[in-house]
């Protein structure tokens, strides 16, 4: 008969800490950039918006891996979020909708 032995969540970590978790969510990460760049193109005024979205796979504190997309653009939450003169136009947030929901 198998013995279990438990030691704890460090396999789980080791999981998180591999290669093959990190091209995934990188895979996965650039999927949603790509997304977020063609909402973008869409509200083109100056094309600066489009330009300025960017992704990065980055590592947790705990060495997990996380893929961030994010804009600098200085209007870049006006555009995501709407202000009260303008709705909100979402290109990030329709991206990573698109995704979650297949």
């Amino acid at each position: 008969m198998a013995e279990f032995v438990y030691n704890g969540d460090e396999w789980l970590q080791d999981l998180w800490r591999s290669p093959a978790v990190s091209d995934q969510v990188e895979a996965i990460g650039q999927e949603i950039l790509a997304a977020a760049k063609a909402n973008a193109a869409a509200f083109r005024n100056t094309g600066a918006f489009e330009d300025s979205i960017k992704g990065e796979l980055m590592k947790s504190r705990k060495g997990r891996p996380f893929y961030r997309v994010s804009s600098n653009d200085p209007a870049a939450l006006s555009i995501e979020f709407g202000t009260a003169k303008r709705p909100a136009y979402r290109a990030l947030g329709k991206a990573i909708e698109v995704y979650r929901n297949g």
